[in-house]
């Protein structure tokens, strides 16, 4: 049978690639023979304008916004220092373009982040991207141009207190983490950690809002299972987990949805229900066909300002002055 080897290595820049030559051979393990060998040029597998696109970092495997700025890792594989190049993108079938300009010498790599654009969000998604013309000439290599990425609606989570767990690996000093919302505005994040140690996070979240989890590793092999076993997870007080992972490179990102709101509408509402005035200053009434047992008041940003029980009263009169 045949078998494919890859093997990758840098050159002294000081070496001339005319003077170089590469030599494959197949030896007898026990005699130590050459049996077959073959040359090749080096100067003749070198491309000197050579754009790659290594990787789509952003978006992960979900989203739950309706723009976003793509974000991809952009390496150049030539000798040339590669000054500019042509990004094509489409999103949902959608096509756009990005004239990248930059200073990236040979297998250097940066991280471009695309314009943002807006698409309706369906429930499968497709990022295509594209890279060519390096510094305006044809692409010596352009096998290594192009990548795709599917990619989901968020899961909608119907409530708004969640409990953030991590256990770290070996080398606990390597992770931090970060979350977003829908702003990129920090909300919490956490780094400086112990090895092999279990943490845990209380998240007070909005009761509508779209939420990017970013987990980071400096070691570059993730928090499983290479130096041990360690995890992330997103749960409930009653321990229902609606995240959980470890296995990555550098970072991984995961994107969720808060909509109370959506709770309610699964839910059988009581509509002989009234609550008035509306909009109100101090006071609060409700009233309804049925005993009402307990009241909660939350404000526009989701925290609880308000709870109490009733003596199962079909009519309560609140006072929100000192709140």
């Amino acid at each position: 049978g045949q078998s494919l080897f890859e093997l990758e290595f840098e050159m002294d820049p000081s070496w001339l690639l005319q003077n170089c030559e590469m030599v494959a051979f197949v030896q007898d393990t026990v005699t130590m023979e050459v049996v077959q060998a073959q040359t090749f040029s080096m100067e003749s597998l070198v491309t000197y304008n050579d754009a790659a696109l290594k990787s789509i970092k952003y978006p992960g495997s979900s989203y739950c916004l309706e723009s976003i700025s793509p974000i991809i890792e952009l390496e150049n594989y030539g000798t040339d220092t590669l000054l500019n190049c042509l990004v094509t993108y489409s999103l949902n079938g959608e096509e756009y373009t990005y004239n990248w300009e930059g200073q990236l010498p040979t297998y250097s790599s940066e991280n471009v982040t695309l314009p943002e654009i807006e698409f309706t969000l369906e429930n499968l998604n497709t990022l295509q991207v594209e890279v060519s013309l390096p510094n305006g000439l044809p692409d010596e290599s352009p096998i290594n141009n192009y990548k795709n990425k599917n990619f989901t609606k968020s899961q909608v989570i119907t409530i708004q207190n969640l409990v953030f767990e991590l256990k770290t690996d070996d080398f606990g000093s390597e992770t931090s983490w970060v979350l977003l919302n829908s702003l990129e505005e920090e909300i919490y994040s956490g780094s400086n950690y112990e090895n092999n140690t279990i943490y845990t996070v209380d998240w007070e979240l909005n009761i509508s809002d779209c939420y990017r989890f970013i987990i980071y590793d400096s070691g570059a092999n993730g928090i499983c299972c290479e130096n041990g076993a360690g995890y992330y997870k997103v749960k409930n007080e009653n321990d229902l987990t609606y995240i959980v992972g470890g296995n990555f490179d550098a970072q991984k990102t995961e994107m969720f949805e808060i909509d109370i709101a959506t709770d309610l509408q699964r839910n059988d509402i009581n509509y002989d229900t009234q609550v008035f005035p509306n909009p109100f200053n101090d006071e609060i009434n409700f009233q309804s066909n049925s005993d009402i047992s307990k009241v909660e008041v939350l404000n526009s940003l989701g925290k609880l300002i308000f709870s109490d029980h009733s003596n199962n009263n079909k009519k309560w009169q609140i006072n929100l002055s000192n709140q």
